[in-house]
């Protein structure tokens, strides 16, 4: 329920308690932390295709929440992170223009069934053959005036085209906003 399973094993797989742990237990854990790392390359690629599809329509965006850990360099090890989606940030005028990108590159839109009248985010876009949906942002949350897009976006660092990582502080505070206000 939480998606932590994968970074279980990254524990419990130290060599001190390696031993502590049955078996079938351990070569299941260990099962779902390759098959994630496995997942995670995968949509790490699919976020460079996205990127590549915008770049061609002029557009850029934001990395957020998980997917910003498979471009931050960071030490941790991407197969602890499990990922529902891809989630993106646009600048609030380019919404319609890269939902029209990603739709003209293959992405269904679901705005006919997922509709959330007055939400920060477009409906989910489900991919021609990817990995995971991508729900593209117009704003951070339903309070805008905590995390405005247009600071996030302009502090952001370009990754590779089309797309760009938020500085770390936009980062921790819109997980901080993400956890404890909207949800």
């Amino acid at each position: 329920e939480h998606f932590v399973t994968p970074a279980l094993w990254t524990t419990l797989g130290r060599p001190e308690l390696h031993g502590q742990i049955p078996e079938d237990v351990r070569d299941y854990l260990i099962l779902l932390h390759r098959e994630n790392a496995a997942r995670n390359a995968r949509l790490r690629q699919q976020c460079l295709e996205i990127g590549s599809t915008l770049t061609r329509a002029g557009l850029r965006a934001a990395l957020l929440k998980g997917v910003a850990w498979l471009f931050d360099g960071s030490t941790a090890p991407a197969a602890d992170r499990m990922m529902r989606d891809i989630d993106l940030l646009v600048a609030p005028d380019d919404l319609d223009a890269a939902v029209r990108a990603l739709i003209a590159a293959g992405y269904r839109d679901t705005s006919d069934t997922f509709v959330e009248p007055g939400h920060f985010h477009h409906a989910p876009l489900l991919p021609p053959a990817g990995e995971a949906g991508v729900e593209l942002h117009r704003d951070l949350a339903h309070r805008s005036e905590l995390l405005p897009a247009h600071e996030v976006i302009a502090s952001a660092t370009e990754v590779a085209p089309g797309l760009l990582l938020p500085a770390p502080r936009h980062r921790i505070v819109h997980n901080v906003i993400h956890a404890q206000i909207e949800n």
